[in-house]
């Protein structure tokens, strides 16, 4: 999920400066066309591999695809070609400095992110960071609002960020391509449904 630019950087793993042994990847590596995942291991990992076993045994039934190969193969060529990873990192500042302005409501209590991956976190308490109870289902109404006005967000239904019983969050993940004013229009939507529900909160 943090691979091939979502972050603003080629894989997320590189805004820490840190070179794993292996990385695992997928999602962005087909773009939605097709199903492909990749592992990625440095030479002394695949030369482990060698030593023991003679080669590196890669080939199993869905393993190997031409089709899934030449879509990856293609991607990567339109995102590198276009430069996406450098402007997701651009943009990235653009949408972030929007995301700021949630702040506003008294149920946000946190926003972060890294280039085009964004978290809002909803809190009863913004001080404390008191989480709501689970019956509330206040991330669930919150993207309930936003996809009646035609926005699309990535709620966590399955709480437990805060000590693994409770916790409300959604991501803002736009299309690499979005330009700053579609930003405004998520931006536009996402405010609108944040006060419909915080009404009801309060009420």
């Amino acid at each position: 999920m943090t691979s091939f630019g979502r972050t603003g950087k080629n894989f997320g793993i590189e805004h820490w400066d840190v070179v794993p042994d292996i990385l695992v990847c997928g999602k962005g590596l087909g773009a939605g066309y097709y199903p492909i995942g990749a592992a990625i291991c440095t030479d002394k990992v695949f030369e482990a591999f060698q030593e023991i076993q003679g080669k590196f045994v890669h080939g199993f039934t869905y393993q190997g695809s031409p089709p899934a190969a030449a879509v990856a193969l293609s991607v990567l060529d339109y995102i590198h070609k276009n430069k996406l990873v450098e402007y997701v990192a651009e943009a990235g500042e653009y949408l972030m400095d929007k995301l700021s302005g949630l702040y506003r409501f008294d149920f946000v209590g946190d926003v972060r992110r890294k280039g085009f991956m964004t978290g809002v976190e909803l809190v009863k308490d913004k001080k404390t960071k008191e989480p709501f109870s689970q019956e509330k289902k206040v991330t669930k109404r919150v993207a309930g609002a936003a996809w009646k006005r035609g926005l699309i967000i990535y709620p966590d239904d399955s709480n437990g960020q805060v000590q693994g019983v409770a916790g409300d969050g959604f991501m803002v993940a736009p299309p690499f391509l979005a330009k700053k004013k579609e930003i405004d229009e998520i931006m536009s939507i996402l405010g609108e449904s944040l006060e419909e529900v915080g009404r009801s909160i309060e009420g």
